[in-house]
């Protein structure tokens, strides 16, 4: 009996380690420099909204939905930006 719990506590403990190196092994080095631009690290501008004291117009609309299209362009470029750097940080092609 004695025999059997120390080897199940062997290979637990072996267990342990093997899984510490598997998990830890694709991380980046703590000495990697990584520079980070800002702007990725900004958040978004909130989108346009039709105010409820300004005339309600076909231009108006016109206009704050072109403002909200550049707004989400610049969003958009942002996080895929984020998501380059994400990748880039796990080695993910």
């Amino acid at each position: 009996m004695k025999v059997a719990l120390i080897t199940l506590l062997l290979v637990i403990l072996s267990g342990c380690t093997t899984l510490q190196r598997m998990v830890c092994e694709d991380t980046a080095p703590p000495e990697k420099e990584v520079i980070i631009d800002p702007r990725y690290l900004e958040e978004c501008r909130p989108l346009h909204r039709l105010s409820d004291d300004q005339e309600i117009t076909f231009d108006s609309i016109m206009n704050t939905t072109a403002e909200n299209a550049i707004i989400y362009a610049e969003c958009r470029s942002m996080h895929n930006g984020n998501i380059r750097l994400i990748k880039k940080f796990g080695n993910i092609k």
